[in-house]
């Protein structure tokens, strides 16, 4: 299994999933310079916007993936795609554009923290379909603080499934 999350954390995220997955691979991409995690078991990061489909597939050849798959290949490189990148509609629609290609059939896409954006992302139905087809979707509204009772800001989450 394979998983690529890009977000900001230091290696935290990667961490906690490298160990959660004891037989995954786990990539990261990141724009910060701070967040990228060298000498670690099973974790390869690379300084690049996931937004931008030109540093993706940069990134991509230099670890050692063909270029993207196109639309009727059969597989892609990654079982799982974690969006935990920069939290604003447009980004994380164009993140999907451009990591959507290299997800596996099959595969699972998570967007994290849309809570802001779930209104413009409803109204983008449109560009979601552009991008992943009639790939089955959903969002997963909110959760509850276990110790408050009360809304986690930002834990919102819109999931993929590719066909």
């Amino acid at each position: 299994m394979a998983g690529l999350g890009p977000g900001f954390r230091p290696g935290g995220s990667l961490r906690a999933w490298r160990d959660y997955l004891p037989q995954a691979f786990i990539y990261g991409l990141d724009v910060m310079p701070d967040a990228m995690v060298r000498g670690e078991a099973r974790i390869r990061t690379a300084l690049a916007d996931s937004a931008n489909e030109g540093h993706v597939a940069t990134v991509m050849k230099s670890w050692g993936f063909a270029s993207a798959p196109g639309p009727g290949a059969p597989r892609g490189v990654f079982d799982v795609v974690v969006d935990d990148g920069l939290h604003s509609p447009e980004a994380q629609i164009a993140t999907l554009g451009s990591l959507w290609p290299w997800l596996k059939r099959g595969g699972i896409f998570v967007v994290e923290d849309i809570n802001d954006g779930k209104p413009m992302l409803q109204r983008a139905s449109a560009a979601i379909e552009g991008i992943v087809g009639k790939a089955p979707y959903f969002f997963v509204d909110n959760f509850l603080n276990q110790s408050s009772g009360r809304l986690r800001h930002g834990s919102g989450l819109l999931i993929l499934r590719k066909p």
